[in-house]
This record gives structure tokens, sequence and C-alpha cells, in this order.
């Protein structure tokens, strides 16, 4: 599944790649090799992977960045600190797009797409069924710790009522706050929207009275002039 660029979690293209996840076999993340993995970044994968256990991270533009070594190695320390496995394969497409117009054997090793595609071809699609089995077994998980989640609490309630009547009570307190700050929220975005529409109209109406003024005075020096006198000031123009 290719999907944009993700740029945090909070983005919208982030949204959608996670909705993604769920049917595809392996993520194959893309980070060039100018510096480590962001903080966005990192925060992806560790949400990814429970939906997509199965992770190949691609460092791009090798061919760009010198230190692309000194980088794969600090990301390495990354996904090995987070206990993510997850190889890294470094690849340029620039030199690969170089060796296949030159017919450079050497030069498209060095690019690492052979490599990167010996790799998905034996570890992604040679182990399809294996891969479908492991992605199955974590949702499995991911549904059995929410029964077992929802069936504590409802067993909490049921040994403690009150407790359970004073949880509901914060829930329902909580409920009517997020709807007080939703509406208040709708209430300044359309405020916020009018403004900004007024605004806009403020300084349209401005710049065209502007640029009427100045018309209107280039329009009285071409009458009052003498084209004959003032012809060397304006041949320059």
């Amino acid at each position: 599944v290719d999907t944009p660029g993700v740029g945090g979690l909070g983005s919208i293209h982030s949204t959608v790649t996670m909705r993604a996840l769920p049917m595809a076999e392996a993520l194959v993340f893309l980070s060039d090799a100018s510096q480590e993995f962001t903080e966005p970044e990192i925060e992806f994968m560790e949400s990814a992977r429970s939906m997509c256990p199965n992770i190949v991270v691609l460092l791009t533009k090798i061919d760009f960045y010198p230190a692309w070594r000194k980088v794969m190695s600090l990301n390495e320390a990354h996904l090995e600190r987070l206990g993510i496995n997850a190889e890294i394969l470094p690849v340029s497409s620039t030199l690969y797009t170089v060796a296949q117009e030159a017919g450079d054997d050497d030069l498209a090793a060095e690019s690492g797409f052979p490599a990167m595609r010996e790799h998905l071809m034996t570890q992604i699609v040679g182990q399809a069924e294996a891969l479908t089995a492991a992605k199955l077994a974590s949702n499995l998980t991911g549904a059995l710790d929410q029964l077992q989640s929802a069936m504590l609490m409802g067993l909490q309630a049921l040994r403690n009522p009150a407790a359970a009547q004073e949880k509901q009570g914060e829930f329902r307190a909580a409920k009517e706050k997020a709807e007080e700050l939703k509406s208040r929220a709708a209430k300044w975005q359309q405020t916020l929207q009018d403004g900004y529409a007024d605004l806009n109209a403020d300084l349209d109406h401005d710049l065209r009275a502007r640029f009427r003024k100045i018309n209107e005075q280039v329009d009285e020096v071409l009458e009052e002039i003498d084209p004959g006198t003032a012809w060397d000031e304006f041949e320059p123009w």
C-alpha cells in the first residue's frame, strides 16, 4: 500500500497511512540519510508495528550524504532501543538510474537496489503466508487485550457498585465537558472565518481604491506633459 508522507502523528497523511496498515503484509518505511530518525518517525513506527509488525526501513539518498553510514548506525540503535525488529537497507535511486543507463552492474550493486529487491522477494513475498499468520496473531492479541480490559472493568463494577457509579458519573461529566468545548470551538472557528472574510474584503477594497488613485494620477500627468520635452525621460522606460 503506497501512502502519502507521514509528517508526524498529528497529520492527515499519518491518519491515512494508519488506516491502510491493517491491509498491508509489510511496512516499507522511507527515511533519507540526511539525519537520524526524527521524533515523529519514531512515534509512527512505534504505533504502526502493532498493526503491521513486519517493517523494512529504506535509508534513501545515500549518494548525496557521505555520512549515511553513521546515520544508519544511529537508526539501528533507535530500533534496538524500541525493540523494533526491522532491517535497514541503504539505497540510492540516482545511482541505480545511472547504472541502468550505463549497464554497470557494480554501480547497480552500490545503489542498494538489488539487495533491496532480494530482501523484499525472499523476506516478504516469499513468506506471505507466514506474514499473514503473524499479522493475524497480532490482531487477535490486540482484540483479546481489549476484551480482557472490558471484562476486568465489568468485574470491578460488580465487586464495587459504588465505585462503578462514581466512574460513570465522571464519564458523563467528561462527556458533557467535551461537548461544551466542541461547541465553543465551533463558535470560535465560525467567528475566525467571518473575521477573515471581512478583513479580506476590506483589504481588497482598499487595494483597488489605491490602484484607481494611482491610475488617475498617471492619467493627469500624461495629459499635462509635453511628449517632446519629456521624451528623454520616458525613452529608457
